[in-house]
């Protein structure tokens, strides 16, 4: 039960600490495109204050705006001349969160993928896996294996879609992707109903993780 309620909790602050930073990204994003050289610093920050996400700081003649749900990994600077109007624009970007997700996700699915197809192949890993029930798995199992790889590997090309590869159409992959974190959400519940302590301690986690990477590449494309 405590494990269940953990998980529960970390994965409801994933969710919601993964919508702000995406909102609050977007919003610093779009706003950041509004602001062009000339205008006015009234007219600046009256659009500032339309934001739902950020706070700004105005310094002399520099203004900036960030905000503290993506932790400031982006940020929009404003440099003003004679303190009344608009110079220079400049965004700024240290963690790219969608990137960030793609990347983890990827290599995390990867190894998912490699581990189903050990299991695939007949090697003694099937406590962490399908239920915990069977050291070595039946050929049921090990069939069912193969087929979770060869998904596993669609989910890869479909994440790396959203960013680096043209594959699949971007508008495709991000459902594809959802469809994914659907997928993920559900083998968090199942592991956290499996009788195998081996399957628990290393199968949650992975879900969890690999739940978030998608729910939050999927978001973040939409």
């Amino acid at each position: 039960m405590k494990t269940n309620i953990i998980t529960l909790i970390i994965v409801l602050a994933g969710i919601a600490g993964s919508i702000f930073w995406i909102e609050a990204e977007k919003e610093i994003e779009i706003l950041c495109g509004l602001i062009q050289p000339g205008q006015s610093i009234e007219k600046v920050i009256g659009l500032l204050e339309t934001g739902e996400h950020l706070e700004y700081k105005l310094e002399g003649r520099k203004l900036r705006f960030y905000s503290i749900k993506n932790l400031h990994s982006i940020s929009c600077g404003v440099d003003l001349q004679n303190t009344t109007e608009v110079a220079t624009v400049r965004f700024s970007e240290r963690i790219n969160l969608k990137i960030l997700t793609i990347l983890t996700g990827s290599i995390c699915t990867f190894l998912l993928m490699i581990f189903q197809i050990a299991l695939a192949s007949g090697k003694p890993l099937g406590e962490y896996a399908w239920g915990g029930f069977n050291k070595d798995l039946p050929d049921s199992l090990r069939k069912a294996s193969a087929v979770s790889a060869i998904i596993l590997l669609i989910g890869i090309l479909s994440l790396l879609s959203l960013n680096y590869i043209s594959l699949i159409p971007e508008g495709v992959s991000a459902y594809i992707v959802a469809g994914f974190a659907l997928m993920f959400m559900f083998s968090i519940l199942g592991n956290l109903l499996s009788v195998s302590k081996k399957e628990k301690m290393v199968m949650i986690p992975a879900s969890v993780v690999l739940f978030l990477c998608y729910f939050t590449a999927a978001y973040s494309a939409f």
